[in-house]
């Protein structure tokens, strides 16, 4: 399984997507590999990476049509991390004022 931007690809697990009522999607994965926060900073960078299954053969979320309200990386030990995303869909009001 690979979360994917342009030739940046990593390995994951723990892959889980919760939906609210309000359009905004929180995003849930573990990378399993070595990441810098600058290869980070890349694959997060423009809301067009993915989550992609190879056993299925299918992309299982795609950011393309999103906003980013927000990203949490913690990183591991072993440089790998745990990452948390929320998104909201383009066109979606926020009430934040």
């Amino acid at each position: 399984m690979l979360v994917c931007n342009g030739k940046n690809k990593y390995q994951y697990n723990d892959f889980a997507i919760k939906e609210a009522d309000t359009g905004e999607k929180t995003v849930f994965f573990t990378i399993t590999e070595s990441m810098t926060q600058a290869k980070a900073a890349e694959l997060f960078a423009d809301n067009s990476f993915y989550v992609y299954d190879a056993f299925s053969d299918r992309i299982l979320f795609d950011a393309h049509e999103t906003n980013l309200k927000s990203l949490s990386i913690t990183y591991t030990k072993n440089s790998t991390c745990k990452i948390i995303i929320k998104l909201t869909q383009k066109g979606v009001v926020d009430d934040e004022s």
